[in-house]
């Protein structure tokens, strides 16, 4: 759906993806990245993407796909380290803030 959103939205502002890599300064490939879902861009190419699309590129989603990609992956165990580790640090930063606040 969003790609399709993507594509309506360059023809509707009269413009290829080259044409729209030349106005953002980038290679025709990454505008074909960024179409496809498959990778978001800093922020300031996002406003410059939308800027270039005018009032066409208001609401588009970057980076579709690659968050479907990423949410239907098995979470790993470093994943799963990674959570208990922030999780205890969150921990012991609220205890050192409660033994804080009780001095």
């Amino acid at each position: 759906m969003e790609q399709e959103e993507f594509k309506i939205a360059l023809i509707r502002a009269g413009l290829t993806q080259h044409e729209l890599a030349l106005r953002l300064g980038v290679h025709p490939a990454t505008i074909s990245r960024i179409m496809s879902g498959i990778y978001v861009p800093p922020d300031d190419t996002q406003r410059a993407f939308r800027s270039a699309l005018g009032e066409h590129g208001h609401g588009l989603v970057f980076g579709f796909r690659l968050r479907e990609v990423t949410e239907s992956m098995p979470r790993n165990q470093a994943d799963e380290r990674a959570e208990e580790s922030h999780t205890a640090a969150k921990s012991r930063t609220d205890t050192a803030d409660t033994a804080d606040t009780e001095e």
